[in-house]
């Protein structure tokens, strides 16, 4: 069986109250990427890098 490494992109929308500080958010957020492929199980996910565009 071999490991393949992948960097994935996502853009987020996050509609947070005045004063909620938004890096805290990012650092503690949930997430999960499940496979729906026989035979192929994503086995480890890390955020590694943010940067926010928009804050309105």
């Amino acid at each position: 069986m071999r490991k393949v490494y992948v960097t994935v992109t996502t853009r987020l929308i996050i509609r947070a109250d005045e004063g909620v500080n938004i890096e805290s958010v990012l650092e503690n957020m949930d997430y999960n990427f499940t496979s729906q492929t026989d035979g192929a199980d994503i086995e480890d996910t890390e955020i590694t890098d943010w940067k926010v565009t928009d804050s309105k």
